[in-house]
């Protein structure tokens, strides 16, 4: 008996092993947008140019490839058409590579996608994969579905509306991680955790993963436009704030907390969805990957 006890043992370290060697990282930029700083976060500079890409980052893990959010996908023109028309020209975008194009050159296919949450440059793409099985909280899910103009300029219903799209609710668990009251580890082997980050939306979730070496990169989508936000611990700019955060005040919460994580960890990399520099210093485009 005691040896079948090793066997197991054995065999559960092997495989969280083998887990952890298997992963690596990604990032494509599907479009981006250029603005004064200031106009991102209030201690930004009015003639610094921030540069909002809009990202989508891809998981090659033992059970599959996996996309954190989608970018602008390739209907984009024709879904951004109903967005509101005297926004349009405040949330304008250039497109760069598609990631289909991109995954088919590469003879890559994408098998689920994790939903930082459902704002239009982060599902865009949802229908580009239709084989994938799309993850997000009920939360999310449902107030996105029931839309309206009280919900503010991020949700475009045309994006996530299809029949065909196969939804799968994380359930998050009372289980402590950080300052995180509810967490979920998502493949049950360390590498990808999910947290709540609400107040940007009110199912937001942030993604904490680990690669083989340790290092921990944490996906907290539009929580924070610019990791810069986090030294002074800032809202988004006035106007901005007030568009595209659903609760201001719960934000300013999950902002503290997204900080008290990295002065406990502060090997921990934030990627916030839209700071190009930021990323681009710390992710390789594709078809370049990062497993240390």
């Amino acid at each position: 008996m005691k040896n079948i006890y090793i066997l197991i043992l054995i065999t559960f370290i092997s495989s969280s092993t083998l887990a952890k060697a298997s992963i690596s990282l990604s990032r494509f930029e599907t479009g981006y947008n250029d603005s004064p700083e200031a106009l991102i976060f209030p201690s930004g500079k009015l003639f610094k140019t921030h540069r909002s890409t809009h990202s989508s980052f891809i998981i090659s893990h033992p059970k599959g490839n996996l996309l954190i959010d989608t970018g602008l996908g390739l209907k984009i023109d024709e879904q951004f058409e109903d967005f509101i028309w005297w926004l349009k020209p405040f949330f304008g975008f250039t497109k760069e590579v598609t990631i289909q194009e991109s995954l088919s050159k590469h003879h890559r296919s994408i098998d689920s996608i994790f939903l930082t949450h459902l704002h239009w440059d982060h599902a865009s793409g949802i229908t580009d994969f239709p084989q994938a099985i799309v993850f997000t909280t009920k939360t999310e899910r449902e107030y996105a579905l029931e839309t309206n103009d009280s919900h503010g300029p991020g949700y475009l219903r045309n994006q996530y509306d299809s029949k065909s799209i196969k939804w799968k609710d994380l359930e998050l668990r009372s289980i402590k991680y950080g300052p995180f009251e509810q967490s979920l580890d998502i493949f049950s082997d360390g590498s990808l955790i999910a947290v709540p980050l609400p107040g940007h939306t009110p199912g937001s979730l942030g993604y904490i993963l680990t690669l083989r070496s340790g290092r921990q990169l944490f996906f907290v989508g539009d929580v924070i436009w610019s990791v810069k936000q986090l030294n002074n611990l800032e809202h988004k700019f006035a106007i901005a704030k007030c568009l595209v955060d659903d609760d201001p005040e719960q934000l300013l919460e999950t902002i503290k907390k997204i900080a008290l994580f990295k002065n406990q960890r502060p090997e921990l990399q934030i990627i916030p969805a839209h700071d190009y520099k930021h990323i681009k210093s710390l992710i390789p485009l594709f078809p370049k990957f990062i497993d240390i």
